[in-house]
């Protein structure tokens, strides 16, 4: 049997994957890391009480950040809403094809994604409410609300290879 790996070990993974996924919630931390959830949720309270992690509740999810004093960039106030729905799967994958698409109505995005319609509506919610997407008065069409915010935060925050392999499979079954 393998001995697991020295406290300070676990803390520097647990860490490191923080610091690469600012916004990742405890689930994906415990699947990057391969670490079990209760020793990951152990180290993320020690790197909060130690100042190198910072959390803040979204939607029912502790987010972990990286702070400063881990020599990370630290994501700003006004992007944590939005980077923390970019760690959830369903609003990823609806931002991008409206990054791909440019706007697309309710009925485009529930064919496309392939998911009912009630949980189109309660992540489109999820992200108007966090002033990602908008609904231009007497129209349809939903689209970004800020395209070239959204481009600087993916390439700044990339997302997880978990949601990565996800959006290729449905990539992959949009676009063949």
């Amino acid at each position: 049997m393998a001995k697991p790996p020295a406290k300070p070990e676990v803390r520097k993974l647990v860490h490191d994957v923080v610091r690469r996924y600012p916004g990742i919630h405890l689930r994906e931390i415990e699947r990057q890391t391969g670490v079990s959830a209760p020793l990951a949720q152990y180290h993320l309270r020690k790197l909060a009480e130690e100042g190198y992690v910072e959390v803040h509740d979204q939607g029912g999810y502790a987010r972990h950040y990286p702070t400063e004093k881990g020599k990370s960039a630290r994501v700003l106030e006004e992007d944590l809403p939005i980077v923390g729905l970019l760690r959830e799967e369903v609003p990823l994958h609806i931002v991008l094809l409206l990054l791909d698409r440019g706007a697309a109505t309710h009925t485009e995005l529930v064919e496309a994604l392939g998911i009912a319609k009630s949980t189109v509506s309660y992540q489109l919610a999820k992200l108007a409410e966090a002033g990602i997407v908008v609904r231009t008065p007497g129209e349809t069409r939903l689209r970004l609300a800020d395209r070239e915010r959204i481009y600087r935060l993916l390439l700044a925050y990339k997302p997880t290879p978990t949601l990565v392999d996800a959006f290729a499979n449905l990539w992959e079954d949009l676009y063949g």
